[in-house]
């Protein structure tokens, strides 16, 4: 149920993720996180109010930066304590907490992104970057973002090289295959 929304939204078939929530309440309580339905109902929103999804997006934003910070705050303690059970413990919780909280700044930038408004989806990344700027989907994404501005194409290729580099094997494999099959 959640992947065939996430498709639809995914998809930007917007209204059709609406009408399946709208005809599948039952499903919805059952089988979506009370997360990922505020998620996608932000998502969803914002086909007919931006400012309505900002609020909501914002509301979710800032639940997740609390706990992120909180969670950070736990990780120090245990690891001056040197309790590594605990440190495990609070570093999956900080992890799990983190794969929520990227989608949500993600989207947050792509409601921007989609009215061409480059600065403001640039704001959003510099205000996710406290968590998630070690993130390669996170550096991609705001390197798309800093290159489509027109004027920031250095500050994108700092975000673009270390990634470039990562995959430099993967690059230099997929261009030899295609240089043999020519």
């Amino acid at each position: 149920f959640s992947n065939l929304l996430i498709l639809c939204c995914k998809n930007e078939m917007f209204d059709t993720a609406a009408d399946i929530l709208a005809e599948h309440a039952q499903m919805t309580y059952k089988y979506l996180s009370p997360f990922l339905y505020e998620l996608l109902d932000a998502i969803i929103t914002a086909q007919s109010s931006l400012e309505d999804a900002e609020k909501k997006l914002g509301v979710l934003s800032s639940n997740l930066a609390t706990r992120l910070r909180t969670l950070s705050s736990k990780v120090q303690e245990c690891r001056m304590a040197s309790d590594q059970n605990a440190l495990r413990t609070a570093l999956r919780e900080y992890e799990g907490v983190l794969q929520q909280y990227e989608p949500v700044a993600m989207t947050r930038a792509w409601i921007y992104w989609r009215e061409n408004d480059f600065t403001s989806a640039e704001r959003e990344f510099r205000t996710s970057a406290e968590f998630c700027s070690e993130t390669t989907t996170w550096r991609l994404h705001a390197a798309h973002v800093l290159f489509m501005r027109g004027d920031k194409y250095k500050e994108a290729s700092a975000f673009y090289e270390p990634i470039v580099r990562q995959s430099y094997d993967d690059v230099s494999y997929e261009l030899d295959v295609a240089i043999l099959k020519n």
